[in-house]
C-alpha cells in the first residue's frame, strides 16, 4: 500500500509516507482529529503498520460510566445491534498504546478492549461520534492522502 502526504499539509507534491511518525504527523494536521476523529486515525495507522509487517490491534478506550461502553460491550458479545463510539480510539502495538499524537497513557482510562478492523469500521459508519470532526469534509481528504477508500455508508451521497 502506498501512502501520501498531499494537500491536507499544503504540499504541492506527493511525499510517500517513510514511517508511522509520518502517519502520525499528517494525522495531526487534520482538524478536530481527537475529537470525534480518532477511530479514522486508529484505522490508518493500523492499516499501515499491517501493511508493513507490524503486529497492531485497534483498541477503543471507556471513561468510567461511559454510556457507550454497555453499549459496544452487549454488541460485540451477542453480534447484534449498533456499534457507536468510544471515548478514545487507539493503536496497541506489544505492551505499549498509540494515537496519532504519540503514546497514551492506557491506566487513565476506566476499560479498553481490542476491536477488529471490521468492526471498526461498522463503529465509524455510526452517527454517534463527537461532531467536532467534520467527517464529510475531511476523511475524503484523508482517503485521497492514503491512497484507498474506507467504504463507509454514512459518506455516500
Amino acid at each position: 500500500m502506498k501512502l501520501f502526504l498531499w494537500s491536507l499539509l499544503g504540499m504541492d507534491s506527493e511525499r510517500e509516507f517513510k514511517s508511522i511518525d509520518d502517519v502520525q504527523l499528517f494525522l495531526r494536521g487534520v482538524p478536530s482529529i481527537s475529537q470525534g476523529g480518532c477511530g479514522f486515525a486508529a484505522l490508518v495507522m493500523y492499516d499501515y503498520l499491517k501493511a508493513k509487517g507490524v503486529d497492531a490491534e485497534i483498541v477503543y478506550a471507556y471513561g468510567f460510566c461511559d454510556p457507550e461502553y454497555d453499549n459496544n460491550i452487549s454488541v460485540i458479545q451477542n453480534g447484534s445491534g449498533e456499534l457507536c463510539a468510544c471515548q478514545h480510539a487507539m493503536i496497541r502495538v506489544k505492551d505499549s498504546f498509540y494515537d496519532c499524537k504519540g503514546e497514551c497513557d492506557i491506566e487513565m482510562y476506566y476499560d479498553h478492549h481490542t476491536i477488529s478492523r471490521e468492526l471498526v469500521v461498522k463503529s465509524l459508519d455510526s452517527g454517534r461520534w463527537n461532531s467536532s470532526f467534520d467527517r464529510h469534509k475531511y476523511v475524503p481528504m484523508i482517503e485521497k492522502a492514503i491512497g484507498y477508500n474506507i467504504k463507509l455508508g454514512c459518506l455516500q451521497n
